[in-house]
């Protein structure tokens, strides 16, 4: 079984994450050593991509604070997406965090495919619907 921390596998991740539109500068030795901040930011950020209105603060000042950011990320993501996370590998916020983040950046990667598509589909609708009124209109 392949290691999620392996360089391959963790260059894929940010690579996918300019992809998905993260922002912010990830690079390979981001999760050579754990980066609690990293994965906090992220975790927040995907939730967000999911739902723009939902309310994870990003404070981890205190063990409390980084415990019930991680606790939220994953109820959210459990509840709202089907996604079971391993909260204790996004603690670690090392090289294993990756392969529990991947989940949720397929999470974002969907949504982001269905929202493109589903905006396709309005634009056929609105001209449909013309159509059709002028099909009545005529009969």
């Amino acid at each position: 079984m392949t290691s999620f921390n392996t360089p391959l596998n963790v260059s894929d991740f940010i690579e996918m994450l300019r992809a998905l539109g993260y922002s912010s500068l990830v690079s390979m030795e981001s999760y050579r050593t754990p980066n609690f901040p990293l994965v906090a930011d992220l975790l927040v950020w995907l939730s967000k991509r999911f739902d723009p209105d939902i309310d994870i603060p990003l404070e981890i000042s205190t063990e409390d604070e980084r415990v019930k950011l991680i606790r939220n990320a994953a109820q959210f993501m459990a509840l709202k997406a089907n996604i079971k996370l391993n909260t204790k590998r996004l603690y670690q916020a090392d090289g294993y965090a990756v392969s529990e983040l991947k989940l949720s950046r397929q999470l974002a990667s969907e949504i982001t495919s269905t929202g493109a598509t589903l905006f396709d589909l309005l634009g056929k609708e609105v001209d449909l619907r013309g159509c059709i009124q002028l099909k009545q209109f005529k009969n």
